[in-house]
């Protein structure tokens, strides 16, 4: 089960000339586990990155994927840090 321990902050990053607003959040992914930090991106990033069979359009888009933890509702970054938290916990596992 994943926790989050806190929204550590709220970045952007580029992918061809668009801005993305990526979360990044300490998390527990296991309960035995130590804190970790992984990032959350929109879907619309997801999107972009990914041809329509699911393969990453070039390198640049697969060095970026590798970094996201999992894709988010594009809406849920401009929800406060509680509500944030709370969506992730429940819709992530």
């Amino acid at each position: 089960m994943l926790k989050i321990n806190k929204i550590k902050d709220i970045f952007d990053t580029v992918f061809e000339g668009v801005s993305y607003p990526i979360i990044e959040a300490e998390v527990i992914i296991d309960d035995n586990d130590e804190p970790i930090t992984e990032n959350f991106g929109p879907e619309s990033l997801g999107d972009a990155l990914v041809d329509e069979e699911g393969t990453p359009r070039n390198r640049e888009a697969h060095m970026i994927d590798r970094e996201i933890y999992a894709y988010v509702p594009d809406e849920l970054h401009t929800k406060n840090h509680q509500e944030i938290k709370e969506w992730i916990e429940k819709e992530i596992d």
